[in-house]
């Protein structure tokens, strides 16, 4: 069983940066998280440039908007938790696909668990 934050953290990490073929062992799964691990890859570098900071993104725009870095990750994932429902109601989306949507409320869900585990090893060493 799974005790904290921070072992899901580790296990989601070492699922997404596992090779392809040793993610679940179904291709359904595997598929979805290959596209987590390479939207993590290409839009964390363009969100983030050279930081090494994968959260920098969100701490920037929470300074800016006066809100905390949970709060602005909260809209973002809101965004696409709101179309998913959309879709369950509909049965269809006009904008992104629903794998779209999908994979980026994983990644923002993966980026959460980045905060919440930060958050408790800087106020509990």
């Amino acid at each position: 069983m799974i005790n904290n934050v921070q072992e899901v953290h580790t296990n989601f990490v070492e699922a997404v940066t596992a090779p392809p073929e040793q993610y679940t062992g179904d291709r359904d799964f595997d598929s979805i998280l290959q596209q987590c691990r390479n939207i993590l890859r290409v839009k964390g570098h363009d969100y983030v440039g050279s930081s090494p900071d994968r959260l920098a993104n969100f701490n920037s725009a929470a300074k800016v908007l006066g809100q905390t870095p949970e709060s602005v990750l909260g809209v973002y994932l809101w965004k696409h938790l709101n179309a998913i429902f959309t879709y369950l109601q509909k049965g269809q989306l006009e904008s992104e696909s629903i794998e779209g949507r999908i994979v980026d409320s994983i990644n923002y869900l993966l980026l959460l668990s980045k905060m919440v585990a930060e958050k408790k090893h800087n106020t509990h060493p």
